[in-house]
């Protein structure tokens, strides 16, 4: 072998059987760049066109018109309409009547398919993502970049919109069910009021007022019917049975008036003081009702305030879609083709070329057996070489023709 790995090979060695296999390196390296011309020269050329679209995020979804929610980045956003934009419905849209891809005719499904292949979206800027169609007509190429740019754009404003009208939907609906709530508690604190007259704050103290002039006069008919009673019993005690007549009668008439008396004072001194008594109750109870009612009639001033707000922001919006979204940089037609990339694929070529050839070269010049000088004998035997016999091709070639020289 003209390598011996037994010992520690060096780059001489590569190169000098690089060069013993010259000819295996240079077909290898030929053959390399002969394949990578004919896939360069006969690939269909594909051109590619970019449309850079301005796109703002800050109010994306309906929450972000009444608060600040966290800004999504533009690639979820642009992920999100994709779904929306390269549909099969709205692909078949955008081709149009064009001929973009003969081999599968005018089946619109088939068309849709292989239009979605050839797009793709990047992100290239905070607020900016770029629209990118690959096709062999560069003219479409860039046609079709921008109608689908348009699109996103389109899109784009149209969800706006939408966001804005959903948010004074949605406010709206939570300010007419809170309209009915304060409504219903005003109805329960009137009944309640009105259930709880004399026992409501304030009233308190004109009850006890009245419970102690209401006391006084039963204090007064107490005295009264006892002196009633003790004319009666002395006029009964005084006066004979049968001389009993009209001033008895009026004694009694004027007693059970008086215990009747009584008996109403008595009644309302008991309402009275059941009212003073449940007024810390019905103090607590309504107390209880007004927060309620209270905090009911703060969300709704904050509702009604945060709709004229988000209301103003989206009419600010919409006047302002064209600044916001936006194609900055249509597409134009491509001069040169994206693919193949003919410099890429000749340098690879020639990269696989050399190192392919420089290979092979050394994996025959391994496994070939023949000495081809005097140092790679004595470097195999050990042995010193005693004599070099030169090469002879006239006298090689004159034994082809004549045969080879007789023995004596």
């Amino acid at each position: 072998r003209m390598i011996h790995f037994t010992e520690e090979p060096t780059l001489k060695d590569y190169v000098a059987a690089c060069r013993r296999r010259a000819w295996i390196f240079a077909a290898v390296l030929v053959a390399s760049l002969v394949a990578a011309f004919q896939f360069v020269y006969f690939a269909i050329p594909l051109y590619e066109a970019k449309a850079t679209v301005l796109v703002d995020t800050s109010t994306w979804n309906t929450r972000d018109y009444v608060e600040r929610a966290e800004v999504p980045e533009v690639a979820r956003v642009v992920e999100m309409l994709a779904t929306r934009v390269l549909s099969p419905a709205s692909l078949t849209k955008i081709a149009g009547g064009q001929t973009l891809y003969p081999e599968v005719g005018d089946d619109p499904v088939l068309v849709a398919a292989a239009l979605r292949k050839s797009v793709s979206t990047e992100v290239t800027g905070f607020d900016q993502f770029q629209v990118r169609f690959v096709h062999p007509d560069p003219k479409k190429a860039a046609t079709i970049a921008n109608a689908l740019a348009e699109r996103f754009v389109e899109e784009l404003k149209g969800l706006r919109e939408l966001h804005g009208e959903q948010t004074t939907d949605v406010m709206t609906a939570e300010i007419s069910a809170m309209s009915a709530t304060l409504a219903k508690q005003d109805e329960q604190i009137k009944k309640f009021r009105m259930a709880s007259q004399g026992s409501l704050p304030g009233q308190t103290e004109g009850n006890i007022r009245i419970l102690e002039r209401w006391q006084g006069d039963l204090r007064l008919n107490t005295a009264a019917l006892e002196r009633a009673k003790e004319r009666l019993a002395l006029a009964l005690a005084s006066t004979p049975k049968i001389y009993r007549g009209e001033p008895i009668e009026a004694l009694r008439a004027e007693i059970a008036g008086l215990e009747t008396e009584r008996a109403q004072t008595l009644a309302l001194i008991r309402t009275v003081e059941a009212k003073v008594a449940k007024a810390a109750e019905v103090e607590g109870t309504l107390a209880t009702m007004t927060r309620g009612y209270n905090s009911t009639l703060a969300s709704y001033d904050d509702m009604v305030e945060r709709r004229q707000a988000a209301t103003l922001r989206a009419s600010l919006d919409k006047s302002r879609f064209d600044s916001l979204f936006r194609i900055v940089e249509a597409a134009k037609t491509p001069s040169a083709p994206f693919q193949p990339a003919v410099w890429l694929v000749m340098s690879a070529a020639l990269a696989f070329g050399v190192l392919g050839g420089a290979a092979l070269a050394i994996a025959i010049d391994w496994f070939d057996d023949s000495f081809h000088d005097a140092v790679a004998l004595a470097r195999m035997t050990g042995l010193p070489v005693l004599a070099l016999l030169p090469r002879q091709p006239r006298l090689r070639q004159a034994e082809r023709l004549l045969g080879p020289p007789s023995r004596p």
